[in-house]
Parts: C-alpha cells; structure tokens; sequence
C-alpha cells in the first residue's frame, strides 16, 4: 500500500514540475502604437507642439515625449 501512494506521489510531483518548465511568457503591450508616432499637441494657451504620441489602454491616457521626458495628457 505504501508503494502505490509513494509511486502516486512521485507521479503528482512529476507532472507538477512538467507543467511549471511549460510556461510561456507573453508580451503584453499596453500601447496602442507599437512605436511612438510624430504628432501634435495644442496647449490650452493655444501653442501647438509636435512631439512623438501613443496612447496607453491601461491608464486611459495620451502620453508623449517633452524634453526627454514622458508626460501624460
């Protein structure tokens, strides 16, 4: 009796290290764009800036590039 738990066992272990080697990683790109596209902002002051956009579907936000640094609308 023993044997066939610790032979049950040892098959549960097996197939549990199996399916962990199995895992595959996807990339999930939050971006609409896969790359940043050239496009323009108007400022509420009226000035128009042309700067590199992509909107991000997770935080719902327009985010572009301004002196090196990334910004959301």
């Amino acid at each position: 009796m023993k044997q066939i738990v610790l032979f049950l066992l040892a098959v549960c272990l097996a197939f549990q290290v199996e399916a962990q080697n199995q895992t595959s990683v996807k990339e999930l790109n939050h971006y609409t764009f896969p790359d940043f596209m050239e496009g323009t902002v108007k400022k509420k002051t009226g000035e128009t800036i042309k700067t590199l956009l992509n909107y991000n579907t997770i935080t719902q936000e327009m985010i572009f590039f301004c002196a090196s640094s990334i910004h959301s609308l």
